[in-house]
């Protein structure tokens, strides 16, 4: 069954094109800043919870306590915006490509 497939050793990949380059440093960078502002938040939720067990442990509505409140709700909020800013970082730079190829004179 596996006798057809053959592994390809990324090193004999040739190089990235330039922009595919850019493009892929500038999405990774985005990602790392993004998690870790997600990590440090998940972090101080850890440390409150160890530090102040009484404001933690404080009742919203329902029988929800602040930590609850904090690593689901709040923790959702958060999913979206950090996915709204990878949003926002890629049409800034899809548009800054499209003004470059525009001022080339070339098409999308």
């Amino acid at each position: 069954m596996t006798e057809g497939k053959k592994t390809i050793a990324y090193k004999d990949l040739p190089p990235l094109d330039p922009d595919t380059a850019v493009t892929m440093n500038e999405e990774v960078n985005i990602s790392i800043v993004l998690t870790i502002i997600y990590y440090v938040f998940l972090l101080a939720v850890t440390i409150l919870n160890w530090t102040a067990p009484g404001l933690m442990k404080t009742l919203l509505w329902g029988g929800m306590s602040l930590t609850w409140f904090a690593t689901s709700l709040f923790a959702l909020f958060m999913a979206f915006a950090i996915a709204a800013l990878h949003v926002y970082f890629y049409h800034k730079r899809f548009n800054r490509q499209v003004l470059m190829q525009n001022s080339k004179g070339q098409g999308v």
